[in-house]
């Protein structure tokens, strides 16, 4: 597996698309599309998710708060897809991202998931300060 440097400080994967600002770093590292009966056994939809595995990195001084609804994805089309809270609430899959709080040098490596779109997803959004954009391609 081949790794590049990013900020110095961080080892970015070479399956990863890495973004970092003001001292957060995010990369994004898809995972495929999941039914939703997968993620929520009680569930009998025939809606999919798309999955991605987040690795976030503190390099600031300061404390970040990483919540799911701060984030969305774009598509190539331009449409915005955002975390629908109460179906994410109920997701039932190991590692899922939940609210956390990042101290300084801290990283962690979460799921996120976002309706499955037809259009492919360009970009993921962190869009709270710091505004993080991650490029897919």
């Amino acid at each position: 597996m081949f790794t590049f440097l990013l900020a110095g400080a961080f080892v970015a994967r070479s399956s990863e698309f890495c973004a970092q600002k003001d001292g957060l770093v995010i990369c994004v590292e898809p995972k495929g599309v999941v039914s939703v009966g997968d993620l929520i056994p009680s569930e009998k939809s025939i809606l999919f998710m798309d999955v991605f595995l987040l690795r976030i990195k503190n390099l600031s001084t300061y404390t970040v708060t990483i919540r799911p609804e701060d984030f969305y994805c774009t598509t190539l089309s331009g449409r915005a897809l955002v975390v629908d809270k109460p179906l994410y609430d109920k997701i039932q899959w190991p590692g899922k991202l939940e609210s956390y709080d990042l101290v300084p040098l801290e990283e962690i490596e979460r799921f996120i998931f976002f309706p499955a779109s037809k259009d492919y997803i360009r970009t993921i959004i962190h869009r709270v300060p710091p505004v993080v954009e991650v490029r897919l391609y």
